[in-house]
């Protein structure tokens, strides 16, 4: 039994170690008794032992590898299947390998994920004898999406003309169609592109841009180049003048418009779509830039403000903007005097110049040129030039603007004074050389500088000038520094002398801003000879005069340059019981016969020349030739005169107006007629009690009234909608009471 014992102990050994064999699976075959050598087995043979011995375990002899696919692309996932033989290996157990992990990586379960484009040999490992079997994976680059374009890509068309496009498709590298998902851009203009077809408005290179993206983001770009000529060709040359930046080097800019969007004065800051730029028949020459002026109108805020130049504005220093520019009205719209440009900034009302010539003919090409003598734009905030409407008239009117030259003029830097009211006692000269102020739409100049020689050589060599002189331009105000409510005394007499050259002089006044009133001053006027002329005011401070204005009255051409302005303060002289502070005497009166500035035509009044209307002139008083008003609207103000002084605050006066009404009617409830003093004093034409003084015919209408303020412009208003007809022939002005 001994014997026996010994075998079954070596036969359990063999068996476990084939189960220690790892991974695979074994099927049990037929018991067999192996004998091993052994010092208690000497009576059995090693020759009968080794001969008699079967091994029970069935090892793997081969693996093979198979791919679902042996050559994918990147981003793709194929399967490995691994196939162990024999069927029935007792340990069928693998290990996956790929030669190159960076190339691809495998899973236990056979999924392998192609990384990048490479050959990996992907490797099976039998875990029973260590026998292996492989197969190579090629994995290749997705290539790009690929266009293909049917027609020209390189096309001519004219402004505005609508061409048709090539047909453009675009498939993936496994030939999947992509056409659905091209996207197509114009870069120089929107809204060009539509079904297959382009339009476009503005002149130049059009670069049409393809672009077509998959779902794992390759893409591909493509373009098309469509050059589109404008109606009149380009004839301003901007070469060497196209940088903005140049203005803060006291230097010129230009613009034409040739870069479309691109332009630096397209950069323009329009809330309400008001503009767009155009090469078709609308423009000037090549491309221009058109504005809506209504869409301008209602709020500042729907100002188009060409914002390109305000980090190069000289700040903080005083420098002179001139700029000039090309224009053509697009409208038959007759309300051009609403139409504005200007030179502004954060928290100023603005530099504001009319620029379209009164009776601007359609599709007309005029030039313009202003300048902003004198401008110091804040060290910080906004600054920019301004195109806008002032009313809210609802007709057309559409402006294309072109051919900018835009220049910063240096000046001569001298220091403003403002003396005190004891330095006036004494006599003030400002000579604008020791002695500085400033002037809104004014710039101190240097005289040997002037470009009009004329100008130059008769203050050059003039006693009454110094080294330089105080440029005023263009009709708007020009308030003084010097003169201002700090030093003016209420009460006090006020001589003012001022010695100018004048190259256009004409509607010169001297105007005191006040509270109660703008009075315009009784001057003097003296011709020095050669051009140069001297003015001079005497008379009482008003209660609430604030700033002396030096105005052009409605001179666009106004130009003088004031060598010296001197200023003193003395005691009034005696009043006289019997006359006003200005030395009117009761019984004084005025007849205003036609309209001080011409006739004029306004959006819902308008003045013009008598038109023979027999019926208006039959009672002898209308004399011969009154002036006709229209009226078609409300809130319709027409001024009739500047009064001068003549209507001084305080004093009772009688106001008669003679005239005809050929038509009232009014488009609601009632209709009056006014007079407007200063759009801050209305008084009713009718005001004496007469309820018919607008019925058809002759009236004469005279109203009494107290002035509670010193008058400058005396106007008729008419605050409610009404159409009508009215012949004026004079207003008299007659003072019949003083009250001192």
């Amino acid at each position: 039994m001994k014997k026996k014992i010994v075998s079954l102990i070596a036969v359990a050994a063999i068996m476990g170690l084939a189960a220690c064999n790892g991974g695979g699976t074994s099927s049990s075959g037929p018991s067999t008794e192996v004998s091993t050598t052994s010092e208690t087995t000497s009576d059995i043979t090693s020759s009968e032992d080794s001969s008699s011995y079967v091994d029970p375990v069935v090892h793997v002899d081969s693996v093979s590898v198979s791919l679902s696919s042996a050559s994918v692309y990147v981003g793709d996932k194929p399967t490995a299947s691994v196939t162990v033989l024999p069927e029935n290996a007792d340990v069928k157990t693998y290990t996956l390998h790929t030669s190159d992990p960076l190339i691809a990586t495998i899973e236990s379960n056979g999924e392998i994920t192609a990384l990048k484009a490479g050959t990996v040999v992907i490797t099976a490992v039998a875990t029973d004898g260590d026998i292996s079997g492989e197969a190579t994976l090629v994995i290749n680059e997705k290539s790009m999406p690929v266009f293909a374009f049917d027609g020209d890509k390189e096309l001519v068309a004219a402004a505005g003309e609508e061409i048709s496009l090539p047909t453009v498709s675009a498939t993936d590298y496994d030939g999947s169609d992509l056409t659905a998902s091209i996207e197509i851009e114009d870069l120089a203009e929107k809204g060009t592109i539509s079904e297959g077809k382009f339009q476009a408005k503005i002149a130049g290179e059009h670069i049409l841009s393809y672009y077509v993206e998959t779902e794992d983001g390759r893409y591909q770009e493509d373009e098309v180049v469509v050059t589109v000529t404008p109606a009149t060709a380009e004839s301003f040359d901007v070469s060497g003048y196209n940088d903005p930046s140049i203005m803060s080097e006291y230097g010129v800019f230009k613009e034409n418009f040739e870069k479309g969007r691109k332009s630096p004065l397209a950069a323009v800051n329009d809330s309400n779509n008001a503009t767009y730029i155009t090469g078709t028949s609308e423009a000037i020459a090549g491309n221009s830039l058109v504005i809506d002026m209504n869409k301008t109108a209602g709020s500042a805020a729907n100002s188009v403000f060409l914002s390109a130049f305000n980090d190069y504005f000289k700040r903080s220093e005083q420098a002179t903007y001139k700029v000039s520019f090309s224009y053509k009205v697009l409208t038959p719209s007759q309300n051009f005097g609403d139409v504005y440009f200007g030179l502004s900034w954060d928290g100023s009302n603005g530099m504001n110049s009319q620029f379209v010539t009164s009776g601007a003919v359609q599709n007309q090409v005029y030039n313009y040129s202003v300048s902003f003598p004198g401008t110091e734009v804040p060290a910080t905030g906004n600054a920019y030039f301004f195109f806008f409407k002032l009313s809210g008239d609802t007709s057309d009117i559409k402006i294309a603007v072109d051919s900018f030259t835009i220049e910063t003029v240096q000046l001569a830097q001298v220091t403003p004074v403002e003396p005190l009211a004891e330095d006036l006692a004494a006599g003030f000269t400002w000579d604008f050389e020791t002695n500085g102020a400033t002037a809104s739409s004014g710039e101190t100049v240097i005289i040997n500088n002037l470009e009009n020689e004329t100008a130059k050589t008769t203050m050059s060599g003039s006693e009454y000038f110094s080294n330089n002189a105080l440029k005023l331009v263009n009709a708007d105000s020009h308030l003084f520094s010097g003169l201002t409510k700090n030093n003016m005394i209420e009460g006090k007499k006020l001589t003012i002398e001022i010695i100018y050259y004048a190259v256009s002089d004409g509607g010169f006044n001297l105007i005191m801003m006040g509270d109660s009133g703008n009075p315009t001053l009784a001057v003097s006027k003296e011709d020095l000879g050669s051009g140069i002329y001297k003015v001079t005011y005497s008379g009482v401070i008003m209660s609430g005069w604030r700033q002396l204005n030096i105005y052009g009255a409605g001179n666009a051409n106004f130009e003088i340059y004031i060598g010296a302005l001197t200023a003193t303060l003395s005691e009034p002289d005696p009043v006289i019981e019997d006359q006003t502070p200005n030395g009117y005497k009761v019984g004084d009166n005025w007849t205003v016969s036609s309209r001080q500035w011409g006739n004029q035509d306004k959006t819902t009044i308008k003045t013009e020349a008598f038109d023979d209307n027999a019926e208006a002139i039959a009672d002898e008083r209308m004399g011969t030739a009154p002036t006709k008003f229209t009226f078609s609207g409300g809130n319709a103000t027409m001024e009739w005169f500047q009064a001068g002084g003549k209507i001084e605050n305080g004093q009772n006066y009688e106001i008669k107006l003679t005239y005809f009404v050929a038509s009232w009617t009014p488009v609601g409830e009632g209709a009056r007629l006014m007079y407007n003093m200063d759009n801050n004093v209305f008084l009713e034409v009718g005001s004496n009690g007469s309820s018919s003084y607008m019925s058809a015919g002759f009236h004469e209408e005279t109203i009494s009234w107290t002035a509670t303020r010193t008058v400058d412009f005396f106007s008729f208003y008419a605050p409610e909608d009404v159409n009508g007809v009215v012949y004026i022939a004079n207003v008299n002005v007659k003072l019949v009471g003083i009250n001192n």
